[in-house]
């Protein structure tokens, strides 16, 4: 008997609790916060739909927003990735182009030296023949 009516005592207490905290305590937690507005839409409910549905249209765009974001940044990735492949390309077609004018370089410096040494040895070879030419007169 006693364990019933200690129940209905803490029931009621509760109950009482209950309704100073929505009464009193949440008017205040709203205001400080300031929704004190929030009231003014609890009888209203097609007013609130309204509110639901243009804030759900507005969640939506901005979901559509964030897609064309990320695919945006997805296709810049992609097109980045070949940027860098091509210019990873470019420097080894500069490597070898350097590669195969330092070649041309050497062979060009050594044909010349070599047509050098040639012309060297066609001038003393006329010289010999002029000295000979004296020689002989």
């Amino acid at each position: 008997m006693e364990s019933i009516l200690f129940n209905t005592i803490l029931v009621i207490l509760t109950a009482y609790l209950m309704s100073y905290l929505i009464n009193k305590v949440w008017p205040y937690l709203l205001k400080r916060e300031g929704l004190e507005n929030y009231q003014d839409y609890s009888g209203n409910t097609d007013e609130m739909k309204i509110l639901v549905y243009k804030n759900a249209g507005n969640i939506a765009s901005l979901k559509d927003a964030v897609d064309r974001l990320i695919q945006s940044s997805t296709e810049t990735q992609g097109r980045l990735s070949s940027l860098e492949k091509e210019h990873e390309n470019l420097n080894n077609v500069l490597k070898e182009t350097k590669a195969t004018a330092d070649e041309t370089k050497a062979n060009v410096n050594s044909a010349v030296s070599d047509y050098k040494a040639q012309g060297d040895q066609q001038a003393d070879a006329l010289n010999n023949l002029t000295f000979e030419e004296d020689a002989d007169n």
